[in-house]
């Protein structure tokens, strides 16, 4: 059976692909990279429940249609010259493993593992599938991508496409809706449009609000000491709305006219005021800025982007979660990559080694799609890599919302990130 999307060609595998200012910038300074070859930086991971039937030949050819559809898939680097290509055909990223016998906690270390497993960018391709056989009718797929190409919202159009490919499979060939663009075209867009005017519309934005070096004053909970030197421990603590309290959650944001981002984002703002008396918390947020030619691409469109707003005395939080929206959007509208902020805002110095944001947060919204791929349940991923201070992961799922907040052990004691924790579920409720 043919492919669903035609296959690269030798012209296009022969040209080099242009990288973002990011890409650009982390291959520059990264000492791994340069000794070794390899990147490092993480991997992002999705796991799927699957009920009932399930063809797992049909499942490789789907990922062969994946890969040849999204270029960032195949794209491959060149340690020598720091430049990337387009590599030539690759095989199905699929493995299989019987994990009827596993207990527990087995299969637990087998996807953990699976999520740190580094990938070879040099050779491609920078996404592989797990399928992990549970029980006769059960299986539990586990889709990890390299996080260098792949951003966390090109996670779920990846995984939208996979599931359109996998129901095509079963009565042959179609067409998608859309083709995926060129690669690198992205990057392109991105080098021709931040300049001029435009770069300095963008540039005025962020003088008025930020010091790219010096984001935001650091934040430690009360009770958290210096790490000791050497290797850190990295320890999670979880909370999360039920099935109901979930439901309460999106009525509240259709009423407050906000996302439940700026739910959280001002609970966490909250709390941390609270803590640590600071009057202007602040978050570092990915935000994923695709402009809409990208809107079914995959790839890294991700921008960290610091974000504060006061806390005005006696303000309510319903209140403080439109503000944080407002400046959410005015983020977006006005982002750059922290490589242009830096060298523009403060010429001669780099940005990222001084970073020490006071909450990393990130919001996975598992989208309703139909998938081909039997009753899906998001399970969410493993997690990003831990960062300097907290990072704060939220997933707005059907059967409920969690928020997990990763720490390092040796910093603060998980009573003390309980008790923070505590304190913005309590102020996510106050608002439901």
């Amino acid at each position: 059976m043919p492919a669903l999307v035609s296959g690269s060609s030798a012209a296009e595998e022969a040209v080099q692909v242009p990288l973002s200012f990011t890409q650009r910038y982390r291959l520059a300074h990264n000492a791994v990279w340069q000794a070794t070859g390899r990147l490092g930086g993480g991997s992002v991971m999705r796991l799927l429940a699957i009920n009932g039937d399930f063809d797992a030949v049909r499942l490789g050819l789907a990922l062969q249609d994946v890969l040849e559809r999204h270029p960032a898939l195949r794209t491959i680097l060149d340690p020598k010259t720091a430049t990337a290509s387009l590599a030539g055909p690759l095989p199905p990223p699929v493995r299989e493993v019987d994990g009827r016998s596993m207990p527990r906690a087995e299969l637990d270390t087998l996807f953990r593992d699976e999520w740190g497993r580094e990938f070879d960018v040099t050779t491609g391709p920078n996404f592989r599938a797990l399928v992990v056989r549970t029980t006769t009718d059960t299986w539990c797929l586990a889709i990890t991508a390299k996080h260098f190409f792949v951003d966390g919202t090109s996670m779920r159009i990846l995984l939208n496409d996979l599931g359109q490919a996998y129901a095509a499979r079963e009565t042959g060939p179609t067409v998608w809706r859309r083709a995926a663009e060129p690669a690198g075209s992205y990057a392109e867009w991105e080098q021709t449009t931040l300049t001029g005017e435009e770069l300095a519309r963008r540039l005025g934005h962020w003088r008025t609000r930020v010091d790219p070096l010096q984001i935001l004053p650091e934040f430690r909970l009360a009770g958290a000491a210096e790490p000791p030197p050497g290797r850190r421990t990295a320890a999670e603590e979880n909370r999360a709305l039920d099935v109901d309290e979930s439901r309460a959650l999106f009525t509240a944001c259709a009423r407050l006219e906000v996302t439940p981002y700026a739910v959280f984002a001002a609970a966490l703002a909250a709390a941390m005021h609270a803590d640590g008396g600071l009057r202007a918390p602040g978050l570092v947020s990915p935000l994923s800025i695709r402009p809409p030619r990208w809107r079914h691409t995959v790839g890294w469109f991700t921008r960290v982007t610091p974000l504060r707003v006061e806390i005005e005395p006696g303000e309510d939080l319903g209140t403080l979660a439109r503000r944080w929206q407002a400046e959410t959007a005015a983020a977006m509208e006005h982002s750059l990559p922290v490589t242009v902020l830096a060298r523009s805002l403060v010429p001669g110095r780099r940005p990222v080694s001084g970073w020490r944001p006071q909450v990393y947060l990130d919001i996975d919204y598992p989208e309703a799609v139909e998938s081909g791929l039997g009753d899906r349940i998001q399970l969410g991923g493993v997690g990003p890599t831990l960062r300097d201070g907290l990072s704060a992961v939220v997933r707005c799922g059907g059967r409920e919302t969690q928020l997990t907040v990763r720490y390092e052990s040796e910093s603060v004691e998980a009573s003390v990130v309980g008790q923070f924790l505590g304190a913005v579920m309590a102020n996510v409720r106050a608002m439901l």
